[in-house]
């Protein structure tokens, strides 16, 4: 009997924590009723709303945490030079690079102080949309902070996706300077160009072939000047003969290369009109009529798809089919 008190004296205790929390939280398992206390009903758990993706985006959000803006600013303090604070931000070439140059010989840890808000904010959004490092936009502050120590040797180009700019800029120092002035100005320019060459990539792979071949003006007067005169333009345009015969006459003594200044934008054009869908894959557009052969019937472009053939057995005049009682008697003949 004292077992049974008790177990009756827990199932009320029980029953009493239910009433109080059931507006809050249903509770689950087994619990006690009014009408027998010594019996438990089990009451089925709740059922989730939620759906298996948000799930997991919540528990993505609950393991990754978020990057904070003050122990950003301690790791630039004490290891910045070391681009400890590039690593903590996900940001691994960066950092490699800043840990080879010392922070971009100091140019790029002082540049940071001031841009550090918006790093932490950039790698922020890219937790949060899980951005693999390939396809994330390029950024006009990193561009500038590559650009002010090492932009003499292209690295700023390497980070826009433009290798070929690049490597001429490491082999000529910049194009003996000027390159490197020029990029000053055209900054936003080029990181704009970049961003939106991927978005169109991705979005239409079908074309990406389009901006590995398609020329720009401002690149090809970075080129003509000061070393135009070796046909550098010419290899750009793909105007590999020109540029070869540049190569060994110094510009055609010089006056080519002058001429070449005034010239120039229709020779962009020229070269991004070869380098249309279909020349580049050999087969050029015509609209040349069909050739038209004896016995054959060639559309016509301005008639409409009825009257485009002859109709065959049209008419009452057409002689219809022999009947199937004459070509079995043909066949038995025959044999």
């Amino acid at each position: 009997m004292a077992a049974v008190w008790v177990g009756y004296k827990i199932c009320k205790e029980g029953q009493l924590r239910r009433k109080d929390h059931e507006k809050a939280q249903p509770s689950t398992g087994f619990v006690a009723t009014a009408s027998s206390p010594e019996a438990c009903q089990y009451v089925h758990p709740p059922v989730s709303q939620t759906s298996p993706a948000q799930n997991i985006t919540d528990s993505h959000q609950r393991v990754v945490k978020k990057k904070s803006l003050l122990e950003a600013y301690l790791l630039w303090l004490v290891l910045g030079l070391f681009g400890a604070h590039h690593f903590y931000l996900h940001r691994p070439y960066f950092g490699v690079m800043y840990l080879t140059t010392v922070g971009l010989f100091g140019c790029g840890w002082v540049i940071d102080l001031f841009r550090m808000p918006i790093l932490v904010k950039d790698a922020n959004k890219r937790i949060e949309e899980r951005t693999p490092i390939q396809l994330r936009k390029r950024s006009i502050g990193d561009a500038y902070a590559l650009w002010l120590p090492l932009g003499l040797w292209g690295l700023h180009h390497f980070y826009l996706r433009r290798p070929g700019i690049g490597l001429y800029y490491s082999l000529t120092i910049g194009g003996l300077g000027t390159g490197f002035i020029f990029d000053l100005f055209r900054m936003p320019f080029l990181v704009k160009r970049s961003n939106k060459e991927l978005e169109e990539a991705l979005r239409q792979p079908q074309i990406a072939w389009k901006y590995f071949s398609t020329c720009y003006l401002d690149d090809a007067y970075c080129l003509i000047f000061p070393l135009g005169f070796l046909g550098l333009h010419h290899f750009y345009l793909r105007r590999f003969k020109w540029g070869l015969l540049y190569l060994l006459t110094f510009g055609l003594f010089g006056i080519g290369w002058i001429i070449d200044f005034f010239r120039l934008p229709s020779l962009v054009k020229e070269a991004n009109q070869e380098n249309q869908p279909s020349q580049a894959h050999g087969y050029p557009a015509t609209n040349s009529p069909l050739p038209s052969f004896s016995g054959q019937a060639v559309p016509n472009s301005n008639q409409s798809p009825e009257h485009a053939y002859p109709r065959m057995n049209q008419g009452h005049d057409a002689a219809p089919p022999p009947p199937y009682s004459e070509i079995d008697r043909g066949s038995s003949q025959g044999i």
